[in-house]
């Protein structure tokens, strides 16, 4: 009976530190990045294209749903020490459940890549998508995830 007159309270405890916690937060000023996408292109031997000069990063173009949209170039040593994203694409996760990106490379074939997406819920009602597949020539692409919010994924051309 004490060892569970102790449990209660316990959990008791555990639970009204997490409500301290939770109340601190000002809703009012709370904000949550969205999700971030890089993509790296390689070859088959996994030589990254990039990296190695076969591909320009300027000759780049990526479109949702028709429409260009922008993204940026991460360079080598971008993140310091850090370098799984090094020489790739970074783009942000649209609001959607699922999407498309249609990357386009002079001198290469056309990667569409297919998305779905789940719904998460954060602090204060701030919802938003987070990748949960990706398909690439109806074959599921690894999608790498490294917190907060970063997914990494590989394209062998």
């Amino acid at each position: 009976m004490k060892k569970l007159i102790l449990l209660v309270l316990g959990f008791g405890v555990i639970i009204s530190c997490y409500e301290k916690e939770k109340d601190n937060i000002n809703c009012l000023t709370f904000e949550i990045e969205r999700p971030q996408l890089f993509i790296k292109i390689i070859n088959n031997e996994g030589v990254n294209l990039i990296e190695n000069g076969t591909i320009n990063s300027t000759n780049i173009t990526i479109e949702e749903n028709s429409s260009n949209i922008s993204f940026t170039f991460i360079p080598e040593g971008q993140f310091g020490d850090f370098n799984e994203f090094d020489n790739s694409i970074a783009l942000t996760v649209p609001n959607e459940s699922d999407f498309r990106y249609t990357v386009a490379i002079n001198d290469f074939e056309t990667i569409v890549l297919d998305f779905t997406l789940v719904l998460t819920n954060a602090l204060c009602n701030v919802s938003f998508f987070q990748p949960k597949s990706v398909n690439f020539n109806g074959k599921e692409l690894q999608l790498v995830e490294f917190p907060p919010r970063q997914y990494l994924i590989v394209v062998a051309l």
